[in-house]
């Protein structure tokens, strides 16, 4: 999807080794990484001195961490695991065979405890094969923050409002996807129903949930 400058290459690989010394990390997801991937490295570091554009409060670098796969299988605690390790945010690049695709999760400081982060679900691109790949220059931005924000955007299902958070946004893009999932049952429900007055009370419901649908695209 990108072209990442020369000067931001890190090209440091990550040991499996390294990882397992996370304190976070369990004897399941150890298995899974055992499994599921080939190699990690460490590809770019986005950052003030390596592609010329500020930090801020919010996004002091952005990290891109590629992913070579043993098989088609990535299992969810293993981006979770990585991102919880790396403070600052993470662009993954997934690479199984001739297939790539991208994802990203927003995290943020906890309000509980300083000292953690929080993580939005992580958003993903379609497979995408090597053959059809056409990486783009970085989108022009005025700070790290606007850099993320835009290169976030093809992942997540809604358009980011104006002054909105990144982790706002992130919020509010999970709601619609639970509205969806929840609306979808409803219309199951409503089509296999065939008495009137449970008719009438689903479809009270299903508007309800299509309103707030439309409350989160707006």
């Amino acid at each position: 999807m990108y072209h990442y400058p020369d000067q931001a290459y890190f090209g440091k690989p990550i040991r499996k080794a390294t990882i397992y010394r996370y304190s976070g990390v369990t004897h399941k997801t150890k298995q899974l990484i055992t499994s599921q991937i080939e190699q990690i490295e460490w590809s770019y570091k986005l950052a003030p001195e390596t592609i010329n554009l500020p930090a801020n409060s919010e996004i002091k670098e952005i990290q891109i961490i590629t992913l070579w796969l043993k098989g088609r299988e990535l299992h969810p605690s293993i981006l979770t695991l990585l991102d919880h390790s790396i403070r600052f945010p993470i662009w993954f690049e997934v690479i199984s065979n001739d297939r790539f695709r991208f994802v990203a999760a927003i995290k943020r400081q906890s309000e509980a405890d300083f000292t953690q982060q929080v993580l939005s679900e992580h958003f993903h691109s379609d497979w995408i094969v090597e053959s059809q790949l056409r990486r783009q220059h970085l989108p022009t931005a005025i700070n790290l923050e606007d850099l993320w924000t835009q290169m976030l955007a093809p992942l997540l299902p809604l358009k980011c409002r104006s002054n909105e958070s990144t982790w706002d946004w992130s919020k509010r893009c999970e709601k619609w996807k639970s509205f969806i999932r929840e609306a979808e049952k409803l219309e199951k429900k409503l089509r296999k129903e065939k008495q009137f007055n449970r008719k009438v009370g689903l479809n009270q419901k299903l508007r309800a949930v299509r309103s707030q649908i439309s409350q989160c695209q707006k």
